[in-house]
């Protein structure tokens, strides 16, 4: 047997880190990976009975079940993957330069926060480089700007962070602080992707300071 790392490969914000016990060409177990700077061991409920629910489930589809006349539209008639997708990947500009990502939490559903923590906006997490770029120090009230939208937050330093990235954690309607009740949402761009569905992964922000009186 043997121990490797690896990623999640699901389509949300947060790429956790996996650790798989792998004998042959079967996984016997994954787990989070503790070592990993974001995730910190956290996987959510699906990827956590990823194995038995999806991998290796009795109820697996494992070959395509919808074909024309018995055969795909190909000259093999047998499905191709493209080799590659329409869609271009969407990078970071000098307006919108912090890559945004979300981390799971143990301590709640993958997409919820307890309600005992919305009480005060939401901690964003970055470099002491990315903070000093937009003039705020680790406490100061700051605020995430988007092509769609913004969302004020409590800046966190963290000097093992890339200065290209921000993160948040999942969750929080933040029914006190935000008159209508936002989270990290509201900076996500609604577009599809063609290779990776939602474009959770692919959105981008800058970091500006708020006037001393909104702290």
């Amino acid at each position: 047997m043997i121990t490797l790392k690896t990623a999640c490969p699901l389509d949300c914000f947060d790429a956790c880190g996996v650790v798989a016990e792998v004998e042959g060409d079967r996984i016997l177990r994954i787990r989070g990976d503790a070592d990993h700077p974001i995730t910190r061991g956290a996987l959510c409920r699906k990827v956590n009975h990823f194995l038995e629910n999806r991998q290796y489930s009795p109820e697996r589809i494992t070959r395509p079940l919808v074909r024309a006349d018995g055969r795909f539209a190909t000259p093999s008639g047998r499905f191709v993957f493209p080799d590659r997708f329409r869609d271009e990947p969407v990078l970071g500009s000098a307006e919108f330069p912090l890559h945004l990502i979300a981390q799971a939490t143990t301590d709640a559903v993958n997409s919820q926060m307890p309600e005992a923590d919305q009480g005060a906006p939401l901690e964003a997490t970055l470099s002491p480089e990315a903070a000093a770029g937009a003039g705020v120090a680790d406490g100061d009230l700051a605020a995430l700007v988007s092509p769609r939208g913004r969302l004020e937050v409590r800046v966190r330093l963290d000097p093992a962070l890339r200065p290209d990235t921000v993160v948040l954690p999942k969750g929080g309607w933040h029914k006190r602080w935000h008159k209508h009740g936002r989270n990290m949402n509201v900076l996500v761009a609604p577009r599809y992707t063609e290779g990776t569905g939602a474009a959770f992964n692919q959105n981008f922000v800058r970091l500006e300071r708020v006037p001393t009186a909104r702290a």
